[in-house]
């Protein structure tokens, strides 16, 4: 089974020399690692693949929620304060991206209502979810 490890950091991008650098490092402390694959990735692109695969590793609701509520904090939190603003975000999202698993999913579990801990976590209000639950319900 493949096993991963996640290194977040602030700071400039990293060359393909320089990842690879780091992940030659894990047979240094573990002698038996093989195929060591490194990738660079955003925070929006974590997110995305943990929405997309979440389903699939038959997860808990809780993360598949988190998820969602990581992944639409990211890309529309900045339209949480005005109800057209993030709907009309949401709408020029779909009309551009009518094939992004992530952001469907992601408006199906919003608009199905969360939490209130989850709401409190992540900025998520009761006004947003009407919004995503507009939106879902006219796709």
């Amino acid at each position: 089974m493949k096993r991963y490890i996640i290194i977040s950091y602030d700071g400039a991008n990293l060359s393909a020399s320089e990842v690879m650098a780091i992940a030659s490092q894990l047979n240094t402390v573990k002698p038996d690692v093989t195929d060591v694959h490194a990738s660079t990735m955003d925070e929006e692109e974590v997110s995305s693949i943990i929405i997309r695969h979440a389903e699939a590793k038959n997860a808990t609701e809780l993360s598949v929620v988190e998820s969602a509520c990581i992944y639409v904090k990211k890309r529309f939190g900045k339209f949480f304060g005005s109800k057209m603003k993030l709907l009309l975000a949401l709408s020029e999202a779909i009309t551009n991206e009518p094939n992004n698993e992530s952001l469907m999913n992601a408006i199906k579990v919003i608009s199905g209502g969360i939490s209130k801990r989850m709401r409190d976590s992540y900025g998520v209000s009761t006004d947003v979810i009407y919004v995503f639950k507009t939106v879902q319900d006219n796709m």
